[in-house]
């Protein structure tokens, strides 16, 4: 029994000692896994201040920490590059005048994220129409191709181009039966020189039985007009319901029509003398009574003899000024190097009539004023050569020859820095028209407070003998 109470008593002796021995161990465990811990916190030691916990302070673990050979690496890819695979406008044909500034085409290049979406454009024939960035630029009648191609992949598409000259429209045509054809050519009636209300067409064959009437023409058919007959040659029969016109005996004639308001007007024929040989010339008029032209450029004056059927047509050509221009024999004017102004004068051989135009030499391209709006049921913007303002003085006095317009038009007039004219309320000036006319328009830029623009028949232009 006292034995066993020594074992006992050594035993308890032992284990404090066992307990501290297994807690120093402890203790060195932790201190181990604490150096495998990197603190975030360098500022303050765990020695230093041993009442913060060890579980408090945050640390990085070894095990996470990136090597030095394992940092971020540069990327090995590359922007994808996506190819065209097409290319589209998206007009296959078109028609357009050869006054024409506002004709374009659009190019469309898929896929739509495509990396390189640029094109080139170009014309088959660049004498048609030129093309820049889609911009199509006509330059004469004819037809071409515009093509657009892709830089990336050549991928082509075209579309083909008509460019026309714009259509004149006659004020009157004669319209029916004729040489027993039910769908007879409309003939057009041209302003007679001697009158400013008559019209005529001279020396058209016409045969018995045909049946005729005189047509408002236009844009659109304005319908028949109301024109009364009047018998001078005792050739012709009108019935009193339609107007029409009756032709009694085959042979050449010259159809006349005197339109006016207040009674419809008369239409006569009267027939060409065919015993006579001779067919003398009774006037002439030109194509251009008047011509901006840039210093050594050239144009052809047409000129026309009345009768149709005159016997002599010959007409002999002179120049005011050779200095400025000179013309051939044919009717070719050619510009000089020298500014200013000069008379084209034609004068028939038969009868000597002349008819005259003015032309204008200048080296620039921009004229001192043009006419812009709308002009012949078209839009005319900026500065242009084609409805130039020819100077007649250096008083402000100008001449734009050979305007077509048409009912609707609102006309301006633009200087050649590109402003339009103001009148005396420093208003854009605008001036309506109201009826087809064929004229020469006269400008006045210091007449703000009346009317900048006045009108005069083109036929004043042609002169008797």
């Amino acid at each position: 029994m006292k034995r066993m109470k020594k074992k006992y008593l050594v035993l308890n002796l032992l284990i404090p000692f066992v307990i501290i021995a297994c807690s120093s161990k402890g203790s060195t465990d932790t201190s181990t896994s604490k150096s495998d811990s990197v603190s975030v916190s360098s500022s303050v030691s765990s020695s230093a201040n041993p009442s913060v916990s060890s579980s408090n302070s945050p640390s990085i673990s070894s095990s996470n920490a990136p090597s030095s050979s394992s940092q971020v690496k540069p990327s090995s890819s590359t922007e994808t590059v996506v190819s065209v695979t097409s290319v589209g406008l998206n007009k296959s044909s078109l028609e357009i005048y050869t006054d024409d500034t506002s004709a374009s085409l659009v190019a469309t290049v898929l896929p739509e994220n495509a990396t390189n979406k640029s094109v080139t454009w170009s014309s088959s024939d660049p004498s048609v129409a030129t093309v820049n960035d889609g911009n199509i630029t006509p330059v004469g009648p004819g037809t071409t191709k515009i093509t657009v191609i892709t830089v990336d992949g050549n991928k082509t598409a075209e579309c083909s181009l008509t460019v026309k000259q714009p259509v004149t429209i006659p004020n009157y045509v004669l319209h029916g039966l004729y040489n027993g054809q039910t769908d007879w050519t409309d003939k057009e009636m041209v302003i007679n020189p001697y009158s400013t209300t008559e019209y005529m067409i001279q020396g058209v064959n016409l045969y018995a039985n045909d049946v005729f009437k005189v047509h408002m023409y236009g844009e659109t058919w304005y319908g028949y007009s109301a024109i009364k007959s009047s018998v001078k040659s005792g050739l012709v029969t009108a019935a009193p319901s339609d107007d029409n016109i009756k032709v009694l005996a085959t042979g050449v004639y010259d159809i006349y029509c005197d339109y006016n308001e207040s009674d419809g007007g008369h239409i006569y024929l009267a027939k060409v003398d065919e015993t006579s040989s001779t067919v003398s010339v009774s006037g002439i008029s030109l194509s251009n009574t008047g011509k901006y032209l840039l210093v050594r450029n050239e144009f052809v004056i047409t000129p026309t003899v009345y009768p149709n059927n005159a016997t002599n047509k010959e007409v002999r050509w002179s120049s005011s000024d050779e200095s400025i221009a000179t013309v051939t024999s044919g009717g070719r004017v050619v510009a000089k190097e020298k500014r200013g102004s000069t008379t084209i004068t034609a004068k028939t051989v038969d009868g000597n009539f002349t008819a005259t135009c003015i032309v204008y030499v200048s080296p620039s391209q921009y004229p001192d004023y043009c006419l812009t709006g709308t002009v012949g049921g078209y839009t005319r913007s900026g500065i242009s050569m084609r409805y130039a303002a020819i100077p007649l003085d250096t008083t402000g006095n100008y001449l734009i020859p050979d305007v077509n317009l048409t009912a609707g038009d609102e006309l301006t007039i633009t200087n050649n820095q590109g402003a339009r004219l103001r009148n005396k309320y420093n208003q854009i000036y605008t001036k309506p028209i109201n009826e087809n006319m064929s004229v020469n328009v006269y400008l006045n830029v210091n007449d703000a407070n009346k009317d900048y623009l006045t009108f005069e028949n083109k036929s004043s232009f042609v002169s008797k003998s």
